[in-house]
């Protein structure tokens, strides 16, 4: 729900014309984020109730946990994009971060 909430409150203001400032980029980091770190935590819980099975590679859970692991290793939903909000929201620099990666608006 948050990262759907994100995405049409952005997606309200592009569609109007205006650019997204740095802190809608950066609230879509975070939402993005957390539903990674979210989803991975729930994919870990079903790993671990489905015991002795889940350790094979032919068990589709298995396939999850690696792939949802691998996810949240990536630039975008990594654990440091709470690192990063906290730095905004205590208006310090994220635009020096890797949320500034390929940013073309207005800072």
């Amino acid at each position: 729900m948050y990262v759907r909430s994100t995405l049409e409150s952005i997606w309200d203001r592009v569609s109007d014309g205006h650019a997204p400032p740095l802190a809608d980029r950066g609230a879509l980091w975070m939402a993005s984020a957390h539903a990674g770190h979210t989803a991975l935590e729930a994919i870990e819980k079903l790993y671990t109730e489905a015991g002795s099975t889940a350790v094979y590679r032919r068990c589709a859970i298995d396939r999850c946990v690696r792939d949802a692991r691998t996810a949240v290793q990536h630039v975008c939903l990594q654990r440091l994009n709470y690192e990063l909000m906290g730095r905004q929201l205590t208006g310090r620099d994220a635009l020096a971060s890797v949320w500034g990666m390929d940013y073309r608006g207005k800072g």
